[in-house]
């Protein structure tokens, strides 16, 4: 049986493949389009995540950084260099110090209840996510596409249901 890493990947790649782009994107709130991967210089190695578009102020905002590849596509949690939950509200600031030059990719989710789980519908999300470097909501971003260095970056949640 797959782990919760494993589960969030292969759901957001069902989406990308099994969901036509024009639903899709008819399904987006206006919010959802706000700009992903804004890039600002940061003191010396910090890393400064700005998430935005949450829903409602049920549960934990869970944001992971990941530096390699397979961590980054198996949701690997124990291989992260970065993870932080905080108590779900509007807009919230997470920061991780003192990191190295990258790349890194950061990876959101909205666990509005609470059960450390990232829940879905059949291949439909029903909380939340985001992840650095996204421009087509339709695919999951390879690490190279969704990497980032440390800086500032402003991420919107997007909620499909």
């Amino acid at each position: 049986m797959p782990n919760n890493k494993q589960r969030i990947v292969g759901t957001l790649a069902s989406i990308g493949i099994t969901v036509g782009g024009a639903w899709l994107a008819s399904q987006l709130s206006s919010n959802a389009s706000a700009t992903f991967n804004v890039i600002e210089p940061a003191a010396d190695g910090n890393l400064i995540v700005n998430v935005g578009g949450v829903r409602n102020a049920k549960g934990k905002i869970v944001v992971m950084v990941f530096d390699d590849d397979i961590a980054y596509q198996n949701h690997d949690v124990a291989k992260t260099v970065g993870y932080q939950e905080m108590t779900a509200k509007a807009f919230l600031t997470v920061i991780f110090p003192n990191l190295k030059a990258g790349p890194y990719v950061v990876s959101i989710f909205h666990d509005e209840n609470n059960n450390q789980d990232f829940d879905y519908n059949g291949a439909t999300p029903l909380e939340g996510y985001a992840t650095s470097g996204v421009t087509d909501h339709n695919a999951i971003p390879s690490f190279n596409d969704a990497s980032i260095k440390p800086g500032v970056i402003s991420m919107t949640l997007n909620y499909l249901h």
